[in-house]
């Protein structure tokens, strides 16, 4: 407020003083004016203040750091039928390209994890796996993770635990190419983001990646037969001896391994033809497994 404010006698420019006033109207004035707060007072005190809008509560977004733990042991049909084995686009043992056949199966969506071969340990139908530098087997935030460090022995055990069995070489194959041949198990394009490996393109950057990835997590690098990880993370065990593909019955005691790994620079140590082979007792923090099944007879 200012402090301009009018007096309520004023001295005349005679000097003279002013006749009385008559005090009446500054009371009645006054009057009205208590009057007009009291009922503005009033008037606020009894209306009802308008309800204030309540907060809209928060949506919880969840943080999803990996596949769900529902897809361990989901299996996927495969028909089987007739295709070529073997390639000439690698190494000397992709050769000959012989005429195979595969019957009906069912094989694994992802790699084993490690939350699920916890479950063989804790049945004590399985061996604990090694526990070196890139080991998964009791790292903090690792059990959806491939479970890694297991021989080919542990392996087999594990998948006569959930009743199943390790696939053989040319059941991996069909799973992984289908009947096409195809060079990678998406078909189309190198390999980059959609496959955990170490080379150009990965999500890690080349040469960054420090281990493994969750089961799963690469959708867009689904194979023929719409199974996972096929191509990276992990290699993976089968039942098959080490032979040349003419001859199947070499005697070999080293097993077929197949799917490249997560450590590979390589694109074409990640095709889906591409094989290596490991003594049945290796333990390495770049193989792990997943398990094939025999449909029962309807």
């Amino acid at each position: 407020m200012g402090t301009n404010e009018t007096p309520l006698f004023q001295s005349s420019s005679s000097g003279a003083a002013p006749p009385p006033r008559s005090r009446t109207p500054l009371f009645a004035a006054a009057g009205v004016g208590v009057l007009v707060v009291a009922g503005l007072a009033y008037r606020a005190l009894h209306t009802s203040a308008p309800t204030p809008t309540p907060p809209v509560p928060a949506t919880a977004v969840p943080v999803v750091d990996a596949p769900s733990s529902a897809i361990d042991g989901v299996m996927i049909p495969v028909r089987g039928g007739a295709f070529k084995l073997g390639s000439t686009d690698g190494d000397a043992d992709e050769r000959p390209i012989i005429d195979a056949h595969v019957a009906p199966f069912e094989i694994d969506t992802v790699e084993v994890s490690v939350d699920a071969y916890k479950a063989c340990v804790a049945a004590g139908k399985c061996q604990l796996p090694d526990t070196g530098n890139y080991c998964n087997w009791d790292k903090p935030g690792k059990g959806r993770h491939p479970i890694n460090c297991v021989d080919a022995i542990q392996a087999e055990a594990y998948c006569v635990f959930v009743g199943k069995r390790l696939p053989s070489e040319d059941e991996w194959d069909y799973a992984a190419r289908g009947g096409d041949g195809r060079k990678y198990p998406w078909k189309d394009g190198p390999p980059a983001a959609q496959v955990c490996w170490n080379g150009d393109g990965n999500d890690a950057g080349k040469g960054n990646r420090q281990g493994t990835c969750p089961v799963g997590a690469f959708p867009t690098g689904a194979s023929a037969s719409g199974a996972l990880d096929m191509a990276g993370n992990v290699w993976e065990w089968t039942s098959s001896a080490y032979c040349p593909y003419d001859n199947r019955a070499c005697g070999d005691a080293r097993r077929v391994i197949r799917g490249g790994g997560w450590n590979n620079l390589v694109p074409e140590y990640v095709r889906a033809q591409d094989r290596s082979k490991e003594a049945t007792k290796a333990r390495n923090d770049n193989i792990g497994l997943r398990c094939a099944r025999t449909p029962a007879a309807r």
